[in-house]
């Protein structure tokens, strides 16, 4: 489909510049009846097309059989010498529409072999070297605008090589751009497959441990946790979902995670309600969420964790902070925050900010990323 729509508009290229040296002589030729007061002449124009064939016929060749030799990696030579029989093919035919035009024009130089009577003052050949027929085309040297017309079709030839390089580097530009975007989005799969299941092995193991202390959180815990499953399934899979989905989102698994705690932990959320009909990448807040109940909650000592969400016209920023609990060789921001800052790498480039904060007793996340309205 790149090469088709490359070659598209290469061939629009074409057209339009022998439609305008077509036009040419019919605008010229026009203008100057005009100023003459004397009738259009057809033969004038056609004259001036018939003039244009052998440079017609010359940029078919190299367009469709010569500039391709020289697109491939081994045509270089084939090219080169096929420009040269070209060439010498279209210089000859210069030398004979040369002599044609000078036998035809009255008072014209004489040709290079002379015909008999065409100098009064020169002798006649030799019987024994009898001159051309007059109904032979006779080869002149090529004239002042003969080379002109050669130097043209020359550089007619290298623009025709200079658009092909120029359409051939768009096209592999555009082919390169399509190969990435395939690339990014199967990376970008990969690390969200990386998170997702890391998360509910997560919210199983809260799940676990509510069975035993209390079968009816418990309960409600698998009736969150299937919400949540919901989202990942029918509307995790796409680049994008509804902002307001995802805040929801994170409502849920916050409700799921305190169902587990005790009173000696401080979660404060201020998530906002009403959201404008922006998209987000689905499960990339509540990475950084899932790490501060991880990180963030002790059983023995106070504890808290304070996440935010801001909207400014399609910019969001979320802050998440939390306390330090060290246990064991964990540290806070493992593998889902180095995953979750190479998903944001490819699809915001530059464009986002992430600060990160680890402390001895807090934890920080800052993150800024500019949305798509739905």
């Amino acid at each position: 489909m790149i090469r088709l729509n490359v070659r598209r508009y290469e061939t629009v290229v074409y057209v339009v510049a022998w439609t305008i040296v077509l036009a040419a002589p019919l605008v010229l030729n026009y203008v100057d009846t005009q100023q003459a007061g004397v009738p259009f002449l057809w033969s004038v124009v056609l004259n001036s097309w018939m003039g244009f064939l052998p440079f017609f016929i010359l940029f078919w060749l190299h367009d469709i059989l010569l500039a391709p030799l020289l697109m491939r990696s081994r045509g270089i030579r084939k090219y080169i010498l096929g420009v040269i029989l070209a060439v010498a093919a279209f210089t000859a035919v210069q030398c004979a529409t040369s002599g044609q035009h000078r036998h035809d024009r009255p008072g014209g130089p004489p040709p290079c072999v002379g015909l008999p009577g065409d100098n009064p003052h020169k002798p006649v050949l030799p019987k024994e070297k009898p001159s051309a027929s007059p109904d032979e085309i006779d080869f002149q040297p090529v004239d002042p605008a003969g080379l002109v017309n050669i130097a043209v079709a020359i550089m007619m030839c290298g623009l025709n090589v200079a658009v092909k390089l120029y359409f051939k580097a768009r096209r592999e530009e555009r082919a390169i751009a399509e190969l990435e975007r395939q690339n990014l989005q199967k990376e970008l799969e990969y690390l969200k497959y990386q998170i997702n299941p890391h998360f509910f092995m997560n919210t199983l193991n809260n799940i676990h441990a509510l069975i035993d202390l209390d079968s009816e959180k418990a309960k409600t815990a698998v009736i969150e946790l299937s919400k949540m499953m919901r989202y990942v399934l029918y509307e995790g899979t796409p680049r994008t979902a509804p902002l307001g989905h995802e805040l929801d989102f994170l409502r849920s698994y916050i409700s799921l995670m305190k169902l587990r705690y005790t009173g000696n932990v401080d979660i404060r959320t201020d998530l906002p309600t009403a959201v404008p009909d922006l998209k987000i990448p689905p499960l990339l807040l509540v990475t950084f969420v899932e790490n501060a109940f991880k990180h963030g909650i002790s059983y023995r000592k106070p504890s808290f964790i304070d996440i935010s969400v801001s909207i400014e016209g399609n910019q969001i920023t979320f802050s998440c902070r939390n306390s330090v609990v060290q246990k064991g060789t964990d540290k806070p921001g493992g593998v889902g925050i180095a995953n979750t800052r190479k998903r944001l790498d490819l699809i915001y480039g530059d464009s986002y900010k992430l600060d990160v904060k680890p402390g001895a007793d807090t934890f920080s996340v800052l993150l800024t990323i500019p949305l798509a309205y739905d």
